[in-house]
This record gives structure tokens, C-alpha cells and sequence, in this order.
């Protein structure tokens, strides 16, 4: 009956806390949680984005991977930090794409994003970015999809069979920016519904292409990462993190 002490539960906890398993347990878990697993099927277009390859998308969820655990598991910090958290960890591959400065004499280093890069924790993060956009471009209802089912535990039905996609992929529409042709598919009444959820989620991402470089411009078009979620109304990454992390559905979701 130690257990029931708490003398004896901390022993244990202790005996736990200590064990390299434990490391390897959670990243198991936060593997399967955050999708990584998926990252193998994840193709880009190489004439497009020629810096993308198997080595960075390795490097992308080793990112991921070391970001959660170094929060979680070193920093004892407050998991809801995932969302706004300014820092990550990076390689040499990683850093051609965020674009920053790398020192030569190291393999992984911890980095501070400044304020204008855009970037808020996962949300910003290549991983994340680019498992849930198209080969070519971004996916505002995908990105915003992930996000609900992966940190709201909000999962998202199905489209129906019929539905009419051409007005959002025809390249030659007289809609330029992603974010023009989607909101005009959205006025489907059959498809309105999911979209005004998940949609909002992945407009404010639309700073970032599909392999998560940032970006100010789509097809010569100024974007607009604006949304406007439960009432709130929002602009881009930053404050999206802060409106997940306020979200308590978040930290219930990840209990779950």
C-alpha cells in the first residue's frame, strides 16, 4: 500500500521520471498523436520547391519531436506553450528554409524566432505546414482541419460525394489568391458548414506555403491571414497560438 503515501508515490514518480523509456514513450505518443507517422506519404513538387527532399521532411519531425519533449519533459513548462512558444530546435536543412544563421560546429541547436518571423510553436512549424498542404500549394481547409481534430478533438465529416471542387483548384481562375477561391467554394450551402469551422483555422496560416517557408504574397496577390473564430476576429499565426493556447478545449483535448 505504498502507493496511497505520498511519500511512496513520489518514489515511484521519481523512478519513472528517471528512466530513458520514458523519452522514448512519449515520443511514441506524440508520433502518433501529431500525425508524424504520416510524413513518409508526404510529396512536394520538386520544380516548385527544390528544397524540398526525404532529408528535410526527417529533419521536420525530429523538430517537432524535440520541441514537445524538450517543453513537456525538460523545461517542466506549461504544454499549452506548444501553441505560442517563440523557440524550436533546428538542424542545418532547417535552417535553409526558416532562413536564419547556423553554426557550423553543430548538429541541433535550440532557436529564437524574432516576433516578425510570424511564428507561433507547432502551428509555424515545417512539420506541421506541410503534411497538411497540396503538393504545389497551400490548404487552408486542411491545415484548418488538422488543427481542430489534433488539438480540439473536433474531428470533421466527411464532403459530400458531389461536391463541386473546380472553382477552388482551376489555376486560371479570375481568383488569384487561395484564400479568394476558397471563401467563394464556401457559399456552397452544402459545404458552408464545415467549412466556416475549419477554414478561419487555416486562413490565418496562410503566411506560410506549403512547405512552411514564409511568404507575403500569393500569386502577386498581398495575403490576408485575417479569421475570425467564435466571434473573435484575428490576424495570422501569432494570434491564432494565443487563441488555441486561451482555448481550454486544448489541454482537454490532449488529456483525452
Amino acid at each position: 500500500n505504498t502507493l496511497v503515501t505520498p511519500a511512496g508515490l513520489a518514489q515511484q514518480v521519481d523512478r519513472l521520471m528517471a528512466s530513458p523509456r520514458l523519452e522514448q514513450g512519449m515520443r511514441a505518443f506524440f508520433d502518433d498523436m501529431l500525425q508524424l507517422n504520416t510524413f513518409d506519404t508526404v510529396s512536394k513538387d520538386s520544380l516548385l520547391y527544390p528544397k524540398w527532399g526525404s532529408g528535410m521532411a526527417a529533419s521536420a519531425r525530429e523538430e517537432t519531436l524535440r520541441t514537445v519533449i524538450g517543453l513537456a519533459l525538460h523545461d517542466n513548462a506549461d504544454i499549452r506553450g506548444l501553441m505560442t512558444m517563440p523557440h524550436s530546435y533546428i538542424d542545418r536543412r532547417l535552417a535553409t528554409l526558416y532562413k536564419v544563421p547556423f553554426p557550423f560546429t553543430a548538429d541541433w541547436v535550440k532557436y529564437q524566432f524574432p516576433p516578425e518571423s510570424g511564428r507561433s510553436g507547432l502551428l509555424t512549424q515545417i512539420s506541421m505546414l506541410s503534411m497538411f498542404s497540396h503538393p504545389g500549394r497551400s490548404s487552408p481547409t486542411r491545415r484548418g482541419v488538422a488543427i481542430v481534430e489534433i488539438f480540439l478533438c473536433t474531428p470533421t465529416p466527411l464532403p459530400p460525394d458531389d461536391v463541386d471542387f473546380s472553382l477552388v483548384n482551376d489555376p486560371a481562375s479570375p481568383l488569384k489568391t487561395v484564400r479568394a477561391r476558397l471563401l467563394a467554394h464556401a457559399e456552397n450551402k452544402a459545404c458552408a458548414s464545415c467549412h466556416l469551422r475549419s477554414d478561419p483555422v487555416g486562413l490565418a496560416l496562410e503566411h506560410f506555403d506549403t512547405i512552411g517557408g514564409y511568404r507575403s504574397t500569393d500569386n502577386g496577390e498581398r495575403i490576408d491571414a485575417s479569421a475570425t473564430l467564435q466571434g473573435r476576429s484575428l490576424n495570422a499565426a501569432q494570434e491564432l497560438g494565443r487563441f488555441l493556447h486561451d482555448d481550454p478545449r486544448f489541454p482537454a483535448c490532449l488529456a483525452r
